[in-house]
């Protein structure tokens, strides 16, 4: 028996919103939709309150993100889902990677904790990112991205304190030197987030 390909909604619609409110993400999806005939509306200054992210997987939430500010602003929206796994710690974080950063008090000190954490410890991770587009009507699509590395300390910076988010600046991709902060040229093409749009770009928009 042959399998039948997938067949994905094409986006014709021209307007998405960007579900998120981290800067760092939408100057990423802003500059991947530049070429595309599209208005990209963000959450940036606006009061509405994010959804409680309840899912155990980084498809659960980015879905169900998605699903509620299409659903709030009725036109198409695209939101992620995205954490940084690690191996010696039984692929945690995960789905609670921003919340295990804020509970230590920022980044900075999340660094110097999984510095004294993984001192002895094998040090490879994953970021992994999900991607989910939804439609009013409720139609949605999916599309992961995983990225392979290990963290190396202490934090690596490319311009200053500036360059990077997340965990960009203790992570380095396999094969690599630099950190994802260091090489902001090189996450651009190959980072989990990249992936998993060229993906949705693939499938839904050409």
């Amino acid at each position: 028996m042959i399998d039948t390909p997938k067949k994905y909604r094409k986006f014709s619609e021209k307007k998405l919103l960007i579900g998120t409110q981290n800067p760092g993400k939408i100057k990423e999806f802003e500059t991947l939709l530049k070429p595309l005939d599209i208005q990209v509306i963000s959450l940036q200054n606006t009061n509405l309150a994010d959804p409680e992210e309840t899912g155990e997987t980084f498809l659960e939430n980015a879905l169900l993100k998605a699903r509620y500010y299409s659903n709030f602003f009725g036109i198409p929206a695209l939101a992620d889902d995205s954490g940084f796994c690690i191996e010696a710690l039984e692929q945690k974080p995960g789905v609670y990677s921003k919340r295990f950063i804020d509970n230590l008090g920022g980044e900075e000190k999340a660094f110097k904790h999984l510095e004294m954490l993984l001192r002895d410890e094998n040090k490879s991770a994953n970021m992994h990112c999900t991607l989910a587009l939804a439609w009013p009507d409720g139609h949605t699509e999916a599309f992961e991205g995983v990225w392979h590395g290990k963290l190396v300390f202490p934090a690596r910076y490319a311009n200053g304190r500036d360059s990077g988010f997340g965990i960009d600046p203790i992570f380095q991709p396999h094969g690599q030197t630099k950190t994802s902060s260091e090489d902001i040229a090189y996450k651009k093409k190959h980072s989990h987030r990249a992936t998993a749009l060229n993906k949705l770009f693939e499938s839904c928009f050409k």
